[in-house]
Formats: C-alpha cells, structure tokens, sequence
C-alpha cells in the first residue's frame, strides 16, 4: 500500500512538477551595444627642459626627456565605407609658438594593437599646427607607452628664459 501511494505521488510530482517548471518562464529583451571608445591620457609632466652645454665651435647639445608615458584604450575600427574599417591616430600639438631658433620634438613609442599595425612617426617637430606622430592604430589597450622629448636651441636663440609649451595629444581617425 505505501509503495502504490509512494509510486503515485512520486509519479504526479514528476508530472506536475515538470508541469509547473515548463510554464514557470519570464523572458527579457537586453539590448547590447560597445560605442566607440578614444582615451588617451599622460603620467605627469616632464622636467624642465634646460639647454646648457656646448662643445667649442659647435651648436649648444640639445637635452632629451624620456621620463613620461602615455596610455591608451581605442576600440573605433567602424566601417570605413570601402569594405575596411577606420583606424586611428594620435597628433601633437603646441598651444604657442616656441622661441626662435629653438625646436621641440616629440617621438611616442607606438602602442601594441590588435592589429599589429601601429606606427610611430619618429622624431616630430612640434609646432602650432598639429603632426601625426602615431598613426594605423588598430584597437588597443595598453597602459603604458614611452614619450620622448628633444629639446634644442641655435646660438641665434641666445638666451631664452624658463618658457612652458603645453603639448596635447589628440585620438583621431587616420
């Protein structure tokens, strides 16, 4: 008798139980979607740049400064309408013109991509008039990437009190 009444009970909780977990449902809709992403961002600033050195019968030396990076995090690739996908860039640019005779580069270790194709201009002149001086980069997150600066001065500079440029890196579509 308790084994047949065990057996039945048993056999409805499956069935109902089954029953009531099948129509037990609630459904959502999330939507998903990743905007473009272009950050950028330096670790400070570098020391003042102080040209004072000369060897005889020869321009002043110029001072190089490698002590600041930068980080950056770009997802942009959209379609770029020819079946490929943008990429991007970053330029540099002086806020004010420098004192004559005097030059300031800037040289960015280009930033490891996913497509592996970033590259870095090199030693680029600053000016007024921004330069590109990393460009095809292609999605990347990486946090820390060598700024290098050069500074030099001609003897027609002469003396040039302390001056401050502000330089800004900018993300752009190449």
């Amino acid at each position: 008798m308790f084994k047949k009444l065990f057996a039945t009970v048993l056999t409805l909780t499956l069935v109902f139980g089954l029953s009531v977990v099948a129509m037990a449902q609630a459904q959502q809709v999330v939507g998903i979607q990743v905007s473009p992403i272009n950050q950028i961002a330096v670790s400070g600033n570098p020391a003042q740049l102080v040209v004072s050195t000369a060897v005889a019968g020869q321009q002043p030396d110029p001072v190089i400064d490698n002590s600041t990076t930068y980080a950056i995090t770009t997802n942009d690739n959209r379609p770029d309408g020819t079946g490929g996908a943008t990429t991007q860039k970053i330029t540099a640019v002086l806020s004010a013109p420098l004192p004559p005779n005097t030059a300031l580069l800037i040289n960015l270790v280009a930033p490891i991509d996913v497509g592996l194709t970033a590259i870095s201009a090199g030693n680029v002149p600053l000016a007024v008039v921004a330069a590109d001086v990393v460009t095809l980069i292609d999605r990347s997150a990486d946090p820390a990437k060598g700024i290098t600066y050069t500074f030099s001065a001609s003897v027609a500079a002469g003396v040039v009190g302390a001056v401050n440029a502000t330089v800004t890196l900018t993300i752009a579509s190449d």
